[in-house]
């Protein structure tokens, strides 16, 4: 997917023409501009209603900056979005934290395999200490999502208090104190990878601790004046309590549209408490991937290593490999109603920021523009949806009976908040955690792989749990599932670890058929 400066740059006046707007087109013979990017952000929304506001910036390398905005930064649609408008960024804070934290280690304050109770203050580590397994968690751990710690945020009970109790003003350690005990769950540090806002809220109060500074001066003294970012800050007490203009995204809770405003995020902090602009996305980016933030260089690469087998996690990065646009590093945010993606390819030199807010619920992601945006600059076609090739037998060669669902969010999403709103929120007496594939069965039976549990539910077509197999473990069972596949009789699983990547085969009733190796084509 890697494209050549040189040939990049013969190409970048190519963006998505086809999929143009009638009306005036920019002149065709000039390069990447914002009026180009403006189109494409204008067409991708003419039927997705349901996005409120729309900001994109790019960055690519040798070239220059570009900006596209759309749309209102509130339901009373009489304030336009502007480029320099804010957003809450969620989860993408999670980099700015990370930084903050390899900070500490080139600083000598803190090394990856210290267990991280030892840089927390005393009532943290006591807490801590009371959580099953969770003593032994190391900084490394909690940096790459696979600490084992529960995620109390990411539940739909969890934002729907947000936003219905004005009364709520939790700080982080409220949410240390509500982590339930991992006993009985079978997940021990270092064992796999398991996403939990929990992780970076540990990691806060490790900032604090070290420092001696509050996480928001950290942020300021080590991040945002090193580098001149004069639009970001951290939100400490509600989206409201500031007087700076802050796009507004809404979800619906019985049919009323709540907005964020008044919700108390002081909790969120180093897990998605930060407000940025696109600008000033794409500008900590280019200073993160140049080196800038760091005294040693190798230090951004340590961040962009993935930790485990064949996770898409580094330190604080997500690391996408996607067949549709290659590899890319970066993070998605997702905090009341308001999405976010900061993508960087590194063998393009392009990065790509967008963020959205929504009306209620939205199947659309900001990776989606994202990924159309990128094709435009290679002045590529949009890769047809495939299944990815593999060498080995073609048990799935005909697939003329499978039904997927088109909607699926097919790379779940790890963000901030609730990704969906779910008629239940259990399955089983079982939290419902990471969604990694949705699949719909002739008879309408739906299929849902919990990546987090490593379990298949099978919900009949009214939402009843019919019956759950899988889990964790050795032979029949699964290391690290990604994908599923429903066949007349057969349900086939993608599941990728330690011992190599292989299909397990189910029948419909959760028994154990076969495991067939594959390796990639």
């Amino acid at each position: 997917m890697a494209v050549r400066m040189t040939a990049l740059l013969s190409i970048l006046s190519v963006l998505l023409c086809a999929a143009c707007p009638s009306g005036p087109v920019p002149d065709a013979d000039a390069p990447i501009s914002s009026a180009r990017l403006q189109a494409v952000v204008e067409k991708y929304l003419e039927d997705r209603t349901e996005i409120l506001g729309t900001v994109v910036r790019v960055r690519v390398e040798g070239t220059g900056s570009y900006e596209a905005a759309s749309g209102f930064t509130d339901l009373s649609r009489a304030n336009p979005v502007e480029p320099d408008t804010r957003f809450v960024i969620g989860s993408v804070t999670k980099l700015f934290t990370a930084v903050l934290v390899l900070q500490s280690v080139e600083r000598g304050q803190v090394r990856l395999d210290d267990p991280i109770r030892e840089h927390l203050p005393p009532e943290w580590s006591a807490i801590l200490a009371g959580i099953d397994g969770a003593d032994a968690i190391t900084v490394d751990q909690a940096l790459s999502h696979r600490s084992g710690i529960a995620d109390v945020t990411n539940s739909e009970p969890f934002e729907r208090s947000l936003y219905t109790d004005a009364t709520i003003r939790w700080e982080p350690l409220d949410i240390l104190k509500m982590t339930p005990s991992q006993a009985g769950e079978g997940i021990r540090p270092g064992e796999r990878f398991g996403y939990s806002n929990t992780n970076y809220i540990l990691l806060g109060a490790l900032i604090e601790h070290v420092t001696g500074l509050s996480y928001r001066q950290a942020l300021q003294r080590n991040i945002l004046d090193r580098i001149g970012l004069e639009n970001t800050f951290l939100i400490d007490e509600s989206l409201g309590s500031r007087d700076d203009a802050i796009a507004r995204g809404y979800s619906r809770i019985g049919g009323v549209p709540r907005d964020g405003r008044g919700v108390h995020v002081a909790w969120a902090q180093a897990a998605g408490g930060i407000v940025s602009t696109a600008g000033d996305l794409v500008a900590f980016d280019t200073a993160l991937a140049s080196g800038e933030l760091f005294d040693d260089p190798s230090t951004y690469r340590r961040m962009c290593q993935r930790v485990g087998y064949n996770e898409s996690y580094g330190r604080g990065v997500e690391i996408v490999d996607d067949p549709e646009v290659g590899l890319y590093y970066g993070h998605r945010g997702n905090f009341m109603g308001t999405r976010s993606i900061l993508a960087h390819f590194p063998a393009d030199g392009i990065t790509v920021v967008v963020s959205q807010t929504y009306d209620g619920f939205s199947m659309s992601h900001p990776a989606e523009l994202m990924k159309r945006i990128v094709h435009g600059i290679r002045g590529e076609a949009p890769a047809a949806p495939s299944e990815p090739a593999m060498e080995g037998p073609e048990i799935l060669a005909d697939v003329s009976g499978a039904i997927s669902n088109p909607d699926s969010p097919s790379n779940g999403a790890w963000d901030f908040a609730p990704r969906e709103e779910w008629s239940v929120d259990r399955l089983g007496g079982r939290p419902l955690g990471m969604v990694g594939a949705l699949r719909v069965d002739d008879d309408g039976g739906l299929y849902v792989l919990d990546r987090a549990s490593g379990t298949i539910d099978v919900l009949d077509p009214d939402g009843a749990l019919r019956l759950s197999f899988g889990g964790f473990g050795d032979g029949p069972r699964l290391e690290s599932p990604v994908d599923l596949f429903v066949t007349p009789g057969r349900v086939h699983v993608l599941d990728i670890g330690r011992s190599g990547d292989k299909i397990k085969t189910y029948d419909k009733s959760g028994s154990w058929v076969a495991t067939t190796a594959v390796e990639a084509g």
